[in-house]
Parts: structure tokens; sequence; C-alpha cells
């Protein structure tokens, strides 16, 4: 369910092979043949942290390293050209992730829940 197909029809996965994350390691890639630069580095606040590791134990998995891997991908919006630094805010599930973006990192402020209302 959820998905668009016809009864009897064949189903083509196609996508270009990547020789950094693939499993034949003598293959060229032709699209992309090596790894995307790392992004930024992340720090958290020590109320960011401390936050962090509450929520994990109870039933987020591993949310430090979730938060981080998301905000190394920039997910600032693209239509801001200045790219000053400013707080932005992000949603994951239900809490509000607030994060700062510098010339070479990231610095997570504040992960707080939101409440039901928001």
């Amino acid at each position: 369910g959820g998905i668009d197909l016809l009864d009897d029809t064949p189903v083509l996965d196609i996508k270009p092979y990547l020789p950094y994350a693939d499993s034949i390691p003598v293959a060229s890639g032709g699209y992309a043949d090596a790894a995307p630069p790392p992004g930024p580095s992340v720090i958290f606040s020590p109320a960011a942290q401390l936050a962090c590791q509450q929520l994990s134990d109870r039933r987020h998995c591993e949310l430090e390293k979730l938060v981080t891997s998301l905000l190394r991908q920039d997910p600032r919006p693209a239509y801001r050209g200045d790219r000053q630094p400013t707080c932005y805010g992000m949603r994951l599930w239900d809490l509000n992730i607030r994060f700062r973006v510098t010339d070479d990192q990231i610095v997570v402020e504040t992960v707080e829940p939101i409440d039901g209302n928001g």
C-alpha cells in the first residue's frame, strides 16, 4: 500500500554506482568517484549536551550522533545567501534544536522538547 504500481509490471531500481559507498573497489563511477568532503565540525553547548544525554536515556537513541550527522549536511535555508552567524531552529521528532553556524563549525545551543501545543 501507498505506492503507485501496476500488477505484473517490472520494478526497476536505477541509481548511480558510487565506488566510495558500494562494494566493488575496482569499479569506476563516473557520477561521483570520491566521497563528499566532510561537513563542518559540530559542537554542543554544555546544556545541549546534557539534554541529549537525558533524552537519549529515555527514547531518542544516540541523539547527539543523529543531530551531528543532520547538521553536518547544513540544513539552513538556501535563500539565505548572506550566511551571517544567525541562530537557526530545526525540528526533529518532538524536539526543537537551536544552532549557530560560523565559518568552520556549528554550535548546538539548545535541544528542547516541544510541548503538546507546538
